[in-house]
C-alpha cells in the first residue's frame, strides 16, 4: 500500500481509527493479515473520483460518455480496456500522462508477467488483451483517471 491516503482509508474501515496505520504503517508489512485484507480493500474499495477496480474487472462500472480517456464497450457499456483502467486505478498520476513514456519498460514488464500468470493458471488473455502490442500496454488516458471529466 502506497500514499497516507490509503493507509488512513483503510484503518478506518479495518481497524475503526484512521490514526492507527499512519502512525504505524509498518503494520501492513509486518502482520500479514493486513497486508492481505488492504489488498482486498484497495481491489474493491472505489477511490473517488475512481472506481474500485473489482467493478472495472467484473465490468459493473459503467463510465459515463465523458470519462476522459476511457474506450466504451458498444456491447455491454463498460470499460473496454480493463488493464490499461486498473493500471490507472492504481498508479495513474505516475503511469497515465505524457511523461508515462518514461515508465514505458516497467509497463511492458508488468503486462509481461500478467501473462505469465494468466498461463500459470491456464487462463488467457481476453480478445482485447490479445491484440495488445508491447508498446500498447502502458496507460494513455489523459489525466491516469478512468471516472475523470473532462474541464
Amino acid at each position: 500500500m502506497t500514499w497516507f491516503y490509503n493507509y488512513a482509508g483503510f484503518s478506518a474501515e479495518y481497524l475503526n481509527n484512521y490514526q492507527t496505520l499512519l502512525t504505524n504503517p509498518d503494520y501492513v508489512a509486518q502482520k500479514g493479515y493486513l497486508a492481505i485484507a488492504s489488498g482486498i480493500w484497495f481491489l474493491m474499495t472505489p477511490q473517488p473520483p475512481k472506481p474500485s477496480m473489482h467493478d472495472v474487472i467484473v465490468g459493473t462500472y459503467k463510465p459515463v460518455g465523458a470519462a476522459q480517456g476511457v474506450v466504451i464497450d458498444p456491447a455491454d457499456g463498460s470499460v473496454l480496456n480493463k488493464f490499461e483502467a486498473t493500471v490507472s486505478i492504481i498508479n495513474g498520476g505516475y503511469e497515465c500522462s505524457p511523461a508515462a513514456l518514461l515508465t514505458l519498460q516497467q509497463s511492458k514488464n508488468r503486462f509481461t508477467y500478467y501473462k505469465a500468470l494468466l498461463e500459470y493458471l491456464g487462463a488467457t488473455l481476453t480478445p482485447v488483451e490479445a491484440a495488445y502490442v508491447p508498446d500498447t500496454t502502458y496507460c494513455q488516458m489523459p489525466r491516469g483517471n478512468p471516472g475523470a471529466i473532462p474541464n
